[in-house]
């Protein structure tokens, strides 16, 4: 079968479907076990001291990602394309380039950390004794860039299952293991850092050895040839969206630190765990289309890339709305599992599902938009976004807390995506918001409708512990299926 034919066959539905469906429940699963990191750490550490914790991640978070230098897209939109067209010695180059910039970065963010975590402590995050959580979580980025890097390039060659194992499954399970020992040994509450280091470690080896084995099966080794220029001058920009987006989630919890104390950031964090899942269900079926999207792009495939990206956000709306009442219905429930205080976190957490569910129903326009080059409107798009929620949230975290940082998320990320919505009917002339969408929502409202006052009137409400979680749960999910089978979303193309 020849390269050409084989890209027309994974254009179609059932194919990206297929990948999307794999690569969701790998990814569900990892959601699954990096909350009951969180649970296990905020319950090992208490309410004070999770805060310290979630600032030393934030920190190294932030960090990773000017490390990665916006190499995941940049490799996304070269390596497919160098693949297809077998051109094996650029597709060699543009491996070992999405590595090797990372991994330098990342000693550097390392050593910048290590070295400046006293005042980073006091003077950005306005508390002194997350100094020593700071040089811990430091030492892990450039094996967090790694494993991010070596994920990205098995999506690159379309084995997004592969991502799942190396960046949501490996690490996590890991951490978990690694955890439950040291809760078991009452050990040193720095020992997490150290846990969580391990845990990239790991994560790194099995990554390596997945892509040295997909390259070898995949390509026929020859000189690499290094187009670091072109490379790295795509990806740039994209380093600044990425920077953006890690903006907007940092913003909230930097200034809830210094405005109100590290406990309430803590329980803003608990808050915000639940993103993940609903990136994961975007990732997950854009994973299985976004080697497609820069090749019919670039040879100007025009149905076929409303067709694959018509599947996706099919998708992605069904799941994310799906997600968004589940969540929505246990929120008190859901914070509590990781203490008593948390629950205080769950008005906060319903405006941050509302922001979650747009980026869930509408985000892939901006994956779209980075992999088809247009990065430039969607790092402008961002970057509103990032002065909406900064300017919300100067004005409500004083008066309102948590729940103020949560509405200013929730509004800065309808702009981000209304603007998405623009640009990529203007730039790629597709329509991003379909009828599909709206379709969803309305099944979704329908549930919470039904679901809400019954269990309000049967006492399984909210609030009533694991068994009426575990119930109502179960009967949202129900109404779910049913809904999505009988009245569920049809293609528009």
């Amino acid at each position: 079968m020849s390269a050409s034919d084989d890209n027309s066959h994974d254009t179609g539905n059932r194919s990206i479907l297929t990948r999307g469906w794999i690569t969701l429940f790998g990814a569900v699963l990892g959601a699954v076990l990096i909350f009951g990191n969180e649970i296990l750490v905020a319950r090992f550490l208490g309410v004070p001291l999770y805060g310290l914790y979630a600032l030393a991640m934030l920190t190294a978070r932030i960090a990773e990602t000017v490390s990665l230098f916006g190499l995941r897209s940049g490799l996304m939109h070269f390596l497919p394309v160098y693949h297809s067209e077998k051109r094996t010695s650029d597709a060699v180059g543009a491996v070992l380039a999405g590595l090797l910039l990372p991994f330098l970065l990342g000693l550097a963010s390392t050593a910048i950390i290590w070295n400046a975590a006293p005042w980073i402590a006091r003077e950005i995050l306005g508390q002194p004794s997350s100094s020593p959580y700071l040089q811990l979580f430091a030492l892990p980025i450039p094996l967090m860039c790694m494993t991010e890097m070596l994920g990205v390039t098995t999506r690159g060659f379309g084995r997004a299952e592969l991502y799942v194992i190396i960046r949501n499954l490996t690490p996590p399970v890991s951490y978990m293991a690694l955890l439950l020992m040291l809760i078991a040994s009452d050990g040193d509450p720095l020992a997490v850092a150290r846990a969580f280091g391990t845990a990239q470690l790991i994560a790194t080896i099995v990554g390596l050895a997945i892509v040295i084995r997909l390259m070898r099966k995949e390509l026929t080794w020859t000189r690499p040839s290094f187009r670091f220029a072109e490379i790295y001058r795509y990806s740039f920009p994209i380093m600044l969206n990425t920077l953006l987006y890690t903006m907007m989630a940092a913003s909230d919890i930097l200034m809830l630190s210094n405005m109100q104390g590290a406990a309430e950031a803590g329980i803003y964090r608990a808050c915000i765990q639940f993103r993940p899942a609903f990136d994961m269900a975007v990732l997950a079926f854009n994973a299985a289309a976004i080697h497609l999207y820069p090749i019919l792009h670039r040879e100007k495939r025009q149905e076929e890339l409303e067709q694959s990206y018509d599947t996706v956000i099919r998708m992605t709306s069904a799941v994310s709305c799906g997600l968004f009442v589940l969540v929505l219905l246990s929120r008190s429930d859901i914070l509590g599992l990781l203490g008593p205080e948390f629950p205080a976190g769950a008005t906060a957490m319903l405006f941050l599902l509302i922001g979650f569910l747009l980026q869930g129903c509408i985000g892939s326009a901006g994956i779209l938009l980075v992999v088809t080059g247009y990065q430039k409107y969607e790092t402008f798009a961002a970057l509103v976004g990032v002065l909406v929620n900064i300017g919300l949230n100067l004005f409500l975290i004083p008066s309102y807390g948590i729940a103020g940082a949560g509405v200013a998320t929730a509004a800065a990320l309808l702009v981000l995506n209304i603007m998405r919505i623009r640009f990529a009917s203007s730039y790629l002339k597709l329509a991003t918001l379909r009828s599909h969408v709206f379709r969803s929502l309305a099944i979704s409202a329908a549930v919470v409708v039904l679901v809400y006052p019954l269990a309000q009137l049967l006492g399984f409400e909210d609030g009533n512990g694991l068994v009426a979680m575990f119930v109502r749960s179960a009967l949202a999910t129900t109404l779910l299926l049913l809904g999505f089978w009988r009245f569920g979303p049809k293609s528009d193309t």
